[in-house]
């Protein structure tokens, strides 16, 4: 419904009023007498621009301009700005009351005119009608737009409801169509189970053609018995309507009208509801489902079988991953009785140098005290190198049980240790680059199973050094190079392992984490390792690519 506010609301005598007077002391004259009315003044200003941008900003509820006004702009103009931009009722004060001002002035619709010297009489009477003449225009545009609205509102409902009616006939007709071209049963029944509608496929549901399924009970259609469903073998679709609160499915066995065998039936009841909020009918659905229950028994055939064939499959699995383990160990135990053989050759050869001196010595009678203390130590100590090299790369084959922090720094340096030597003799030289000392590199983890992740990666890039040297692609007094470099990026660790040996085909790089896939002869490679430094990486949560960069490879490792 429309409102119209009444005259005592739109005379606010507390109204915020905005003065535009060039004169400093007309101005404070004005503002003195508004406010001895009750007013309240939002400010005085003296030219058009200024005007123009504080009644934007303060949005008084009435402008009392000057028509003369200094600068480029008059109180006209001003008024013009003002009213386009804004809805701010306007009333001149002005000395001169030429036709001519009052034709310009009236483009800007103003709300009146105080011809100046003026009283507080005049000054308030005029306001105040400004005020209510601009509330109620507001209020008739907002009224008329309300009734424009309404209007429109009417006729379009009056369509709506012409349509609709149409359209419900023409549903009507279509529903029918519908229904009665599906192959499922469908009838319309009352909450006793009265039957209201049948589609086609209902009707000819029946085994006595005869019969008529208008006014018949529907477990009389669907199941020739004189009382309705009950469990536990044919729950009744409406009781378990009521049951559940809900519309769900149950399963009959039924008979085909034709052959007379038996088929599985899907029954559904859907409600309607009356004007009251009652359900008083039910649009009753039957389903033949007797294929799917065929093929959901084949199916669970099926799944029996292909469970067993999964658990058979999984054994096999578990016995090949055991088998790559063990296979692993085994080629890191090669690596280890390499680089044992070469930490040995040294003080071996010297133990040896000591024995023949011993020898000599005691044949040319130079054997003293002295002599025999100085050799024994030395021996001893290359002993005890020997036996602390054994215990270092015992450590290093020992399998890592347990989580626990490492530092991926001093991990790889213990590697390296190892190693490095080995492959400088054979003018392979590792670097490792540590990043910016403020990193940290602590992380959770198997240390030993990641000494094995770095050895397999400097392996097969010293295997791909080798290969370049072998088909002469990379001249022998051309040295060997590998570059490993820690970073941190965000909340991630990564580590790099580069080569000069050349890069891998573009063709197999995708392949070389899969296992037993390698470049290599049977006697120089198995294909395991890349596979368990992957295996060993997503078990650490992290991850590991390849991708082949100038003049070789590049092996990422993000964790």
């Amino acid at each position: 419904m429309i409102s119209v506010t009444s005259n005592e609301e739109l005379m606010e005598h507390n109204a915020r009023i905005m003065i535009v007077e060039d004169d400093g002391i007309t101005g404070a004259y004005t503002t003195e007498m508004l406010e001895s009315l009750g007013y309240t003044v939002t400010s005085h200003e003296m030219d058009g621009d200024a005007a123009i941008e504080r009644a934007l900003k303060d949005m008084p509820d009435l402008i009392l301009m000057d028509i003369r006004l200094h600068g480029k702009l008059d109180g006209i103009e001003t008024a013009y700005e003002i009213r386009s931009q804004a809805d701010i009722p306007i009333v001149y004060l002005t000395a001169h009351a030429d036709m001519k001002t009052v034709e310009r002035a009236k483009v800007t619709q103003p709300f009146g005119y105080i011809i100046k010297p003026f009283n507080n009489k005049e000054l308030q009477s005029n306001i105040e009608i400004a005020i209510y003449r601009h509330g109620m225009e507001k209020k008739l545009k907002e009224f008329k737009e309300k009734l424009e609205d309404e209007i429109v509102l009417s006729k379009k409902l009056e369509g709506q409801l012409q349509n609709s009616l149409n359209d419900l006939s023409l549903a009507k007709l279509l529903m029918e169509t519908v229904a009665n071209g599906i192959t499922d049963e469908i009838v319309l029944i009352t909450k006793d189970y009265k039957i209201l509608w049948a589609n086609d496929a209902a009707r000819k549901a029946t085994m006595d053609k005869t019969l008529q399924p208008i006014g018949m009970y529907c477990h009389e259609l669907t199941h020739q018995t004189g009382t309705p469903c009950q469990l536990p073998d044919t729950p009744c679709p409406v009781m378990e309507y009521y049951r559940q609160g809900k519309p769900t499915p149950v399963t009959h066995v039924h008979y085909d009208s034709i052959s007379g065998k038996e088929i599985y039936v899907e029954v559904v009841v859907y409600p309607i509801v009356n004007a009251f909020g009652e359900v008083d009918k039910f649009v009753h659905v039957s389903k033949d489902i007797t294929e799917r229950i065929t093929k959901e028994e084949e199916i669970h055939s099926l799944n029996n079988t292909l469970e067993q064939k999964i658990k058979e499959e999984i054994s096999l699995r578990e016995q090949e991953g055991r088998l790559l383990a063990q296979q692993s160990k085994l080629a890191a135990i090669g690596e280890m009785i390499g680089a044992i053989a070469h930490q040995w050759k040294q003080p071996l050869t010297a133990i040896s140098a000591l024995a023949q001196g011993i020898k000599d010595s005691y044949k040319f009678g130079e054997i003293t005290k002295e002599y025999v203390d100085e050799t024994v130590a030395i021996i001893l100590d290359r002993i005890d190198y020997m036996s602390k090299t054994i215990y270092d790369f015992r450590d290093f084959l020992k399998p890592s049980k347990v989580v626990d922090e490492f530092d991926l720094k001093d991990t790889i340096e213990d590697v390296l240790f190892m190693f490095g030597d080995m492959l400088s003799k054979s003018n392979i030289f590792v670097t490792l680059d540590k990043g910016r000392p403020s990193d940290s590199y602590i992380i959770n983890g198997h240390a030993n199973e990641f000494r094995h992740v770095i050895l397999n990666l400097i392996n097969n890039s010293r295997d791909a050094i080798w290969s370049m040297w072998e088909k002469n692609i990379l001249g022998r007094e051309k040295k060997g190079e590998i570059r490993i470099c820690l970073s941190k990026d965000g909340g991630k660790t990564a580590v790099t392992v580069r080569d000069n040996g050349g890069g891998i085909p573009e063709e197999i790089i995708e392949k070389i984490f899969d296992p037993y896939f390698t470049t290599k002869s049977d006697d120089q490679g198995t294909g395991i390792g890349l596979y368990m430094s992957k295996t060993i990486i997503e078990g650490m949560g992290g991850s590991i690519s390849c991708k082949n960069i100038d003049g070789g490879a590049e092996f990422k490792i993000e964790l």
